[in-house]
């Protein structure tokens, strides 16, 4: 979903530029006319600008997202070419000019982009881990958050920092997929695109197959814990017991 949100957003970008410029994007290119390069210059200058209402708060997007709408928009410019380039043929003497042109202007869109800037992302120092490991204990002083939502935070992080979860494989957790009793304790992680028991907005989906995960008697202990006492608590968690999600927000509902 998000991979086709980001094509979807770029393909938008460039409709608006167009529409801006005045210019008919399926006469222009299915027409075979193309882009000049001014025109391409002035593309790229609108898909390197921040959406409204970006999470990142600045004018541009990262060096990658830019390389990755340009990119875009080339294939997008190269589909609809297919459709003029189709009616022409192939003894024509001019089709051998168009591709070229074709080419010029794609070559024009993504020649020259910046290489994408790493992101400089680290795990945390050992020093680090157990300042959080030490927080995130239930009751310790250190601990940010509310006194009723201590454990179910525990219980999430530990998720996450001895099964290596995405974000979101953790909050697509159902009940059934926590096996911890016996000598080997497992969570199954399972792809559950368009899961009609999921009522939130956004979805949150595995991105990668689906795969147990061994865990160890601590967590597997947590986790019991955590579903038995705290989830099942109609005081602290009312209407959880109306879906089958393990991690709840403070009315009940999936995280």
């Amino acid at each position: 979903f998000g991979t086709m949100l980001g094509k979807a957003r770029a393909i938008a970008l460039f409709h608006n530029w167009a529409d801006q410029a005045d210019i008919d994007i399926l006469e222009r290119v299915q027409g075979l006319s193309f882009f000049s390069l001014p025109e391409v210059e002035g593309l790229r200058r609108a898909l390197q600008r921040s959406s409204e209402g970006s999470r990142r708060g600045g004018a541009y997007v990262t060096s990658k997202v830019w390389i990755d709408r340009c990119r875009i928009v080339s294939d997008y410019i190269d589909w609809h070419a297919g459709f003029g380039l189709a009616k022409l043929d192939r003894q024509d003497p001019s089709l051998r000019e168009v591709r070229e042109r074709l080419d010029d202007c794609r070559e024009w869109l993504v020649d020259d982009l910046p290489t994408p800037v790493p992101s400089g992302r680290e795990g945390l120092t050992e020093e680090a881990q157990v300042a959080v490991l030490r927080a995130i204990v239930p009751g310790s002083p250190n601990n940010p958050f509310e006194p009723r939502n201590q454990f179910r935070n525990f219980a999430l992080v530990l998720c996450y920092y001895q099964l290596g979860l995405r974000l979101s494989e953790s909050l697509v957790l159902k009940t059934p997929d926590l096996k911890l009793e016996g000598p080997t304790p497992i969570v199954l992680v399972e792809r559950r695109a368009d899961d009609p028991d999921d009522r939130r907005a956004n979805q949150p989906l595995v991105k990668t197959k689906g795969r147990p995960l061994p865990v160890t008697k601590a967590l597997a202990l947590v986790l019991t814990q955590w579903v038995t006492e705290h989830r099942s608590d109609g005081d602290r968690y009312p209407g959880a017991k109306k879906h089958p999600y393990v991690f709840v927000s403070h009315f009940g509902t999936a995280l």
